[in-house]
């Protein structure tokens, strides 16, 4: 199985531990079949967090973990088997897949982005490993570490355009900044655009849920990732008088592209490392 990524959701079980028997044994049994390598013992499997499956070499192509959550309206946890694949398939296909969340005012739920997200674990890939172990450690103040895990997950692996738009600006309509878009990525090129992807990158330390910008009455400023955040951003990047940043900006304006634009959130969970990426719907 070739690539880094791979992920298989199951719906929601009810069953805490019967389900996550039944499955395991049977992802278990597929995998020894193909001949691959369960790294914990059988009969230490199902009181396991994490099992990991790996080829003769030492690769590895599966790693299934259990996770509690509470969905929302519910009052008791269910359980549910997330199962993240060594395959790459971070590509329009998952993508596309994912049923797109709305915010609570500007909040996205704990389990909203336990239910609807493509999981990551870095597990699988050294270089995912290492940033998210610093993020956990060290941090990230200025959001540059988890824009960079972005980065590579929708160039690299989903196959967007590399290396992505700069949709950023700074006051008084410097084409230099940090205000803007984490990441857009597109497919096609600027003027004839076929996918355009827009992504903010957040952080999530596993307890609440995640916090979109508030906007500002003041100035005008709509709540991030709203559409009339996205063309608000879009008027300041051409108002920058920048060739590149009004051309970004006319993309983003302009209405016969309007129904190719997806809006995602990549979040790491600080708490488990995973790496979520959410897919958001129009509001």
């Amino acid at each position: 199985m070739a690539g880094d990524y791979a992920v298989v959701k199951l719906a929601p079980l009810a069953a805490k531990y019967g389900a996550w028997a039944t499955r395991t044994i049977e992802i278990i049994s597929t995998a020894e079949n193909a001949g691959k390598i369960v790294l914990n013992e059988i009969d230490a499997v199902l009181a396991s967090e994490k099992i990991v499956i790996k080829e003769t070499n030492g690769t590895i192509i599966s790693t299934i973990k259990k996770e509690e959550e509470i969905l929302d309206g519910a009052t008791v946890p269910d359980k549910q088997i997330v199962i993240t694949e060594a395959a790459n398939v971070m590509d329009g296909t998952a993508l596309n897949n994912l049923t797109p969340e709305l915010p609570n005012t500007r909040n996205i739920s704990k389990g909203k982005l336990h239910k609807s997200s493509h999981k990551i674990d870095p597990g699988v890939n050294t270089e995912l490993q290492t940033k998210v172990n610093d993020i956990i450690a060290n941090g990230d103040n200025t959001g540059t570490k988890t824009e960079q895990i972005q980065d590579k997950l929708f160039t690299e692996k989903a196959g967007f355009n590399n290396p992505p738009l700069d949709a950023k600006y700074g006051p008084n309509n410097n084409p230099v900044g940090d205000d803007g878009i984490d990441g857009l990525y597109i497919k096609g090129t600027i003027s004839n655009p076929t996918e355009i992807v827009i992504s903010e990158a957040k952080q999530w330390d596993g307890v609440g849920g995640v916090t979109l910008n508030d906007g500002n009455t003041s100035t005008g400023l709509p709540i991030q990732m709203s559409d009339s955040w996205i063309q608000h951003v879009a008027q300041k990047l051409i108002q920058t008088g920048d060739a590149n940043k009004i051309a970004i900006g006319n993309m983003l304006q302009n209405p016969a592209n309007a129904n190719i634009i997806q809006k995602y959130l990549t979040v790491v969970n600080k708490s488990t490392g995973d790496i979520n990426v959410l897919k958001l719907g129009t509001y």
